[in-house]
């Protein structure tokens, strides 16, 4: 798949599509969906690995008094989740918004092939655009196993496939707006968010 091909499917990507037509067969695309499950609690008690290859449980990042943006993404995808990525901290950043004293964002891939050293990558990313040091203790991203990640995603109701065709997945633009307790609050949609 080229470039400009993507490009093109993004608009497409960017539109949750119902639930009801994600089924067996069906190309990846269309497994792209999003169903909402307000004040559904997440299952903390997953057990996935940091960027510094950590052991890192989910509710870790739920300390009870801060909320948590949550973003599901490929650390090898350069399109839909780099700009996903790179548009979640711009608008902290515009907004001046201290993530290590309010919200706290968490990154989880959904890509069971990532490793921490691509999480890392990622991660080194993201915070050079939101105009934080590499160390700062803020923003994990996190890599885990395929049922683990389901989990989670099952959750949120994010859809998703893999496309072997073009090494990609299909998934939804959203970010998760999750309560200090570890419960879904909103759903934040599209690639650009202002701050």
């Amino acid at each position: 798949m080229t470039g400009w091909t993507l490009i093109a499917l993004i608009p497409v990507l960017l539109a949750p599509q119902p639930a009801a037509v994600r089924q067996r067969g069906e190309p990846p695309l269309h497994q792209a969906t999003i169903e909402e499950h307000p004040g559904r609690l997440l299952p903390l008690d997953l057990v996935f690995h940091d960027h510094r290859g950590r052991p890192f449980r989910l509710d870790d990042a739920f300390s009870g008094d801060r909320p948590v943006l949550l973003i599901l993404a490929d650390y090898d995808c350069r399109m839909l989740c780099s700009l996903v990525l790179r548009e979640a901290a711009r608008a902290p950043r515009d907004a001046q918004l201290d993530l290590a004293a309010g919200h706290r964002a968490l990154t989880l891939s959904i890509d069971p092939r990532d490793r921490p050293e691509d999480a890392r990558e990622a991660r080194a990313r993201t915070l050079h655009v939101l105009g934080a040091p590499e160390a700062a203790e803020i923003w994990p991203f996190l890599v885990g196993d395929e049922p683990a990640i389901r989990a989670v995603a099952g959750a949120l109701g994010f859809g998703y496939a893999y496309d072997p065709a073009s090494d990609q997945y299909a998934h939804p633009a959203v970010i998760f707006a999750i309560t200090p307790e570890g419960r879904i609050s909103s759903y934040i949609y599209g690639a650009t968010f202002t701050a």
